[in-house]
């Protein structure tokens, strides 16, 4: 097999335009259906700013002794994996935002600015396989 050598101007060049190719992909990005803004940071990824900010008020309850074990983006099975002619069907999958304990009852909290109908159904799943009625703040 060849080996592909560069010279460092080709190389430079190539740089160059693999860095002007993702700068314009990302400001053609498609905004959001919901109009969140999705984003990463040291506490880790979040769906929105609702979100992050929540969990802030939650890490506040729980140092205050308010409430206790909080944990972020916990997944429910609702239907599990099966097969249908011969091919194989994933879960389905609820995760919730937040879960913790308050007065010893177990929380089960998402934030939604809007309730899109695959929420509603799986928030019914819920009701009906765990008997958790989900809190939307």
């Amino acid at each position: 097999m060849k080996q592909l050598r560069l010279t460092e101007e080709q190389l430079a060049q190539i740089k160059a335009r693999s860095t002007v190719r993702t700068h314009v992909l990302k400001d053609t990005k498609a905004p959001s259906k919901y109009k969140n803004h999705r984003f990463t940071d040291s506490e880790g990824s979040w769906d929105s700013k609702r979100e992050r900010a929540r969990w802030d008020q939650l890490r506040a309850l729980e140092t205050a002794g308010q409430i206790q074990e909080l944990r972020k983006k916990v997944p429910y099975e609702l239907v599990p994996a099966s097969m249908k002619d011969g091919k194989r069907l994933r879960p389905i999958v609820y995760i919730a935002d937040f879960v913790y304990i308050e007065n010893g009852q177990k929380i089960v909290e998402d934030s939604k600015g809007f309730r899109p109908k695959l929420y509603l159904l799986k928030k019914r799943l819920m009701w009906e396989k765990y008997g958790i009625d989900i809190l939307e703040t």
